[in-house]
């Protein structure tokens, strides 16, 4: 078993800038893609993909940036899924694909579109939304299902 590290988001919120330089975010994304791909490859879909599931490897950290993803408690088979399994699911807005967002069937693509974000908020700090903008779009999602 390989032991790992602290999340994308616990050591991101270390550095002084709050972010992580642009060659070091786009080496985790990398990282990222190259982990989904797999997944992917493997038929799976993760549904839950943000920085506190994204943890440092720490056998791999000597030789350059590796990063693991982790908790595959929302991950479905896509061989064996009923549509209804592929509508969204509670993950955090900020790092959730336009589809999530939005209350669409989801796909594969949305997952790169979360890394997309990731890297984002990894390199700038900041989300394609505002915090505020956010927490409005987390109020719709929850007044539309209950």
């Amino acid at each position: 078993m390989e032991k790992l590290e602290d999340s994308v988001a616990v050591v991101r919120a270390r550095n002084e800038s709050g972010c992580f330089s642009d060659s070091n975010a786009l080496k985790i994304s990398l990282c990222l893609v190259s982990g989904i791909q797999y997944l992917h490859e493997a038929g799976y879909h993760h549904r839950d993909l943000h920085e506190g599931n994204f943890l440092f490897s720490f056998v791999l950290l000597q030789m350059g940036v590796s990063v693991k993803i982790t908790d595959f408690g929302l991950a479905v088979d896509l061989k064996n899924i009923p549509t209804k399994e592929l509508l969204p699911v509670n993950t955090k807005c900020l790092f959730a694909s336009s589809a999530l967002n939005y209350g669409l069937e989801i796909n594969k693509k949305d997952e790169y579109e979360s890394i997309l974000y990731a890297l984002l908020i990894m390199a700038g700090g900041l989300g394609p939304i505002s915090e505020s903008e956010n927490m409005k779009k987390t109020e719709e999602k929850l007044d539309h299902w209950f």
